[in-house]
């Protein structure tokens, strides 16, 4: 199973704190599974280089990719 890496960011952008590892067997299941533990900031979501999904605590239409 891939290793996503979870990031909470600020208003500005910068990470708060350090990032969270997390295995799940596909990029819909971290996006899902992400969105439910949503804390009111935005959240990226890592495998490696690629960035999976930006989600915004606002956002009602889906992640931005």
């Amino acid at each position: 199973m891939p290793e996503y890496r979870i990031f909470r960011l600020d208003d500005a952008g910068k990470i708060l704190g350090p990032s969270e590892a997390i295995q799940f067997e596909n990029d819909q299941n971290a996006v899902r599974e992400t969105r439910k533990t949503l804390s009111g900031a935005t959240i990226e979501i890592w495998e490696g280089p690629r960035r999976i999904a930006t989600i915004r605590p606002n956002e009602n239409e889906g992640p931005r990719v």
